[in-house]
């Protein structure tokens, strides 16, 4: 980007992680064992998160008991941001009770704004209060690449996250092939950064330009917008970090592992 400095990119990065965003419900508190968060408006486990930070071996089996008073016996998901630090400790989070889920990389666009391609009956909406629901049940749908209907707990947490990001600084589109829902993006607009977190199309819409119509679109406006840097999350290991790369996201910021801690019913 014009305004594209790489220092304050990384350190804006890092600081969505570390700080907290009443306007959107969601609180990070330090501790001990490093920064923990959760979304106090949703009233959902699915929002529980913890960037670990200094943390030795022999400090495990203190941080999952604190995890278990913190959260109340909740699900919470765990994030490793250093890869030496993730080396030492992953296996004793696994045999702690953790499911490693994978890395995470964030990219920032320094490519060319790309050219917005027009899709055969593609509708692009914004989403608002009204369309909520149509677009919670297309990103579950997409990401979990099924057509089942989720169920209604979950569909009901989801519309609860996105009704307060929506309130606060998340902004989110809703691609429709024909009238049918299809792919669905979600950012945010932080400061002077724009962060895309989320891109699906749902399976039977797939390879027909959704995913492609949805990003050319945020990262026109972003450019427009003269937004600082323009940053998306993904994993390294998947297919769409390939489209992503093409489109212009080629300079990685962050790194980070995930881990899930499953204790308890998830809300």
């Amino acid at each position: 980007m014009s305004q594209y400095d790489r220092d304050a990119a990384t350190s804006a990065v890092r600081s969505w992680y570390s700080r907290s965003f009443p306007e959107m419900g969601y609180l990070t508190e330090p501790r001990r064992f490093g920064l923990y968060s959760r979304n106090i408006r949703a009233h959902s486990s699915r929002t529980n998160r913890v960037t670990v930070k200094g943390i030795s071996l022999d400090e495990v089996e203190e941080f999952f008991a604190d995890l278990r008073r913190w959260y109340d016996e909740s699900p919470v998901r765990i994030w490793v941001d250093d890869r030496k630090t993730d080396e030492a400790i992953g296996s004793a989070f696994v045999k702690a009770g953790c499911v490693c889920q994978g890395a995470e990389v964030f990219l920032a666009h320094v490519g060319d704004v790309p050219v917005f391609c027009d899709v055969s009956g593609l509708t692009i909406e914004a989403v608002t209060a009204e369309n909520l629901t149509d677009f919670a049940s297309t990103k579950l749908k997409a990401f979990g690449d099924t057509e089942s209907d989720p169920s209604p707990d979950l569909l009901e947490s989801e519309i609860a996250i996105r009704g307060t990001e929506l309130e606060g600084k998340g902004r989110f589109l809703i691609g429709r092939l024909e009238g049918e829902p299809a792919g669905v993006i979600v950012w945010f607009d932080i400061d002077s950064d724009r962060f895309i977190s989320q891109v699906a199309t749902r399976v039977p819409f797939r390879r027909r330009g959704v995913a492609k119509g949805l990003l050319s679109r945020v990262i026109r406006d972003a450019y427009e917008r003269g937004c600082r840097s323009l940053v998306i999350s993904t994993d390294p290991a998947d297919t769409p970090i390939h489209i992503y790369r093409r489109l212009g996201f080629t300079d990685e910021l962050y790194w980070r592992m995930g881990y899930s801690f499953q204790l308890g019913k998830a809300q």
